[in-house]
């Protein structure tokens, strides 16, 4: 896992999603990105409530897309990035 302080040239910025956790394609890279997207989940609710097809405010999932092959989670606030990683132990 890699994390990413983001700047203007990065995809979310604008929406205000400041630091990225980037994700590798092998078994281990899987593994974290699994643990870190359930946490997501149980702590800040689902990405994307397709009903009424809104985003949310605080996570953005983007599965191994374009020519990257990597995974990437958005977050908005860095802080969060520190208590997941003491909260899960995966650095």
């Amino acid at each position: 896992m890699k994390v990413i302080k983001s700047d203007g040239r990065r995809r979310f910025y604008k929406q205000g999603f400041t630091t990225i956790l980037e994700f590798d394609t092998d078994f281990q890279g899987k593994m974290m990105r699994s643990r870190v997207t359930d946490y997501c989940r149980s702590r800040f609710g689902p990405s994307v409530v397709y009903e009424t097809k809104t985003y949310n405010e605080n996570y953005r999932i983007q599965f191994y897309g374009g020519r990257s092959r990597k995974s990437k989670i958005y977050l908005r606030d860095e802080h969060e990035v520190t208590l997941m990683l003491l909260t899960l132990d995966v650095a």
